[in-house]
């Protein structure tokens, strides 16, 4: 009797074990399918991509995607979900706090113009694709947005606390931000333009926060520019 009831709870361990397995590595497949998914897009766009090209790309058939998503929308919302992630964790990293404000937000402003290089080759399809995607995607760039401003508001607040700032409005101050940032995020022309607009962006917000700093001397290495 012993051994039924031994060999029943093994069995139903093995088990388990394997769907915890099959699990994993299906989690595992979804992830670089995702992965490659996100280079095709961007080297091609929205419109032009292909259900073929992406499979190539991840080194599956076509019909294997299916597997995992239900139709090219669905990939590309993914896509650009982990696009977003990975941009935001290099934005957290500028945003440490372990240099001074002003030196973390040139080190997150540069952290921008490094994405938009890398997408820079191929911009001219994500600027076709627009008009078309944005209905589709609209809700993500909405929450990458919040996700962005709570994470300077973050920042600042811990500038605050750390006595480097004195009580200011920081959500207004964020908003403003926000909108400098944003034309370095549309300087997509040239790399001149993208410095240019990074430069403009680094002086308004370097004298928007002067009047707030807690020492009568402007602290930060924007002060050099």
């Amino acid at each position: 009797m012993w051994n039924l009831i031994y060999s029943s709870t093994f069995t139903e361990q093995l088990k388990n074990l394997f769907e915890r397995s099959n699990s994993m590595e299906r989690k595992d497949k979804r992830q670089k399918l995702v992965e490659a998914a996100a280079q095709v897009f961007l080297r091609y766009g929205y419109r032009k991509t292909t259900l073929d090209d992406i499979a190539e790309a991840a080194g599956l058939q076509k019909s294997s995607l299916y597997h995992y998503f239900e139709n090219k929308d669905e990939l590309f919302r993914e896509s650009l979900k982990f696009i977003h992630d990975t941009m935001f964790d290099k934005l957290s990293l500028a945003l440490s706090g372990k240099r001074k404000l002003m030196e973390d937000l040139e080190t997150f402003v540069a952290v921008m113009r490094s994405e938009i290089k890398r997408a820079q080759p191929n911009i001219e399809f994500m600027i076709e694709d627009l008009a078309g995607i944005i209905p589709l995607i609209s809700d993500q760039i909405s929450d990458m947005r919040k996700r962005i401003n709570s994470l300077l508001e973050q920042r600042i607040y811990q500038a605050i606390d750390s006595g480097e700032l004195k009580s200011c409005p920081v959500p207004d101050l964020v908003v403003i931000m926000s909108i400098f940032l944003q034309r370095v995020l549309k300087a997509h022309v040239c790399a001149s333009c993208q410095t240019l607009a990074a430069e403009d962006a680094m002086h308004y917000v370097q004298v928007m926060f002067e009047p707030y700093f807690a020492n009568s001397t402007f602290s930060g290495a924007a002060s050099s520019t």
